[in-house]
């Protein structure tokens, strides 16, 4: 009973916060309702389907779905009240995500004795409503960015294994102790996570960005180049014309005015590539 009120608090949460999604993409009401039923039950669907668990959840109990889809509306109708309380949603949301987490652990232990197992199903309630809204509302899942989410319902989950091994092999741990254990620790450690930005590192890798700005600086200094070796000689062009009239000037007075534009050439090629 106990855990079913908190689920019921957390669908209700991560129902607003699809809401509030979707209204940032301008959907219309059924887009608001599907990405609020996507958000707050999507995670526990996928891990239904993913165990052969039914029926679904929602199916079994409908009005899941309709608490999820009246919170909805509500939200459409009062957006700015709900998005003043932020925080409060931050904490519901920090909530929701250990109660789906131990609900995920709890029907893996179920479904098969192995811990891995469970260790999937918590994962994956606890985290695939929030990836499959934000690939509704077209962008990158916030799992993947930001502060710790995925790995504390990782860790969530393996509590749970851990003190129902501890149950079965050495001495008696009550199940509803076992909830509650888990359900403050992965609260816990979502609020601090929260608090303190904490986060797994940042992988990023551009290739192909920093390949096509060294071209482009390579093609820019050569272009700067060429255009430097063609001014030059335009440069000496003038020099030996206005300097070697051979109609006027001895063969000696030609070859040292020759020079003399020869070197004016090489000192302008010198000055335009210091500037480049």
């Amino acid at each position: 009973m106990f855990l079913t009120i908190l689920y019921i608090i957390g669908i209700t949460a991560e129902g607003v916060t699809g809401a509030l999604a979707a209204g940032k993409r301008n959907m219309d009401l059924f887009g608001v309702m599907f990405i609020a039923c996507a958000t707050a039950i999507g995670g526990g669907s996928v891990r239904d389907m993913l165990f052969g668990h039914y029926p679904l959840t929602w199916v079994k109990h409908p009005e899941y779905l309709l608490i999820v889809c009246v919170a909805a509306l509500i939200t459409t109708r009062r957006p700015h009240f709900f998005g003043r309380l932020e925080r409060t949603f931050l904490v519901l949301d920090a909530l929701g995500l250990a109660v789906f987490s131990v609900i995920g652990a709890k029907i893996g232990m179920d479904y098969h004795p192995s811990g891995m197992i469970a260790l999937i199903g918590a994962v994956v309630t606890g985290v695939f409503g929030g990836i499959l809204r934000d690939i509704f509302s077209a962008r990158i899942p916030l799992v993947f960015q930001k502060e710790l989410y995925a790995s504390i319902a990782l860790l969530t989950g393996m509590m749970f294994v851990g003190l129902d091994f501890v149950d079965k092999h050495y001495f008696a741990i009550d199940q509803n102790l076992n909830i509650i254990i888990c359900l403050i620790v992965g609260f816990i450690t979502r609020l601090l996570a929260i608090r303190y930005h904490l986060g797994l590192p940042v992988f990023t890798y551009k290739p192909n960005e920093n390949k096509k700005e060294d071209n482009a600086n390579a093609n820019a200094n050569e272009a700067n180049i060429n255009q430097a070796e063609v001014t030059s000689e335009t440069l000496t062009n003038q020099i030996q014309d206005s300097l070697v009239p051979k109609s006027s000037l001895s063969l000696i007075h030609r070859r040292h005015a020759l020079r003399a534009a020869h070197q004016a050439e090489r000192l302008i090629k010198i000055r335009m590539r210091k500037k480049l």
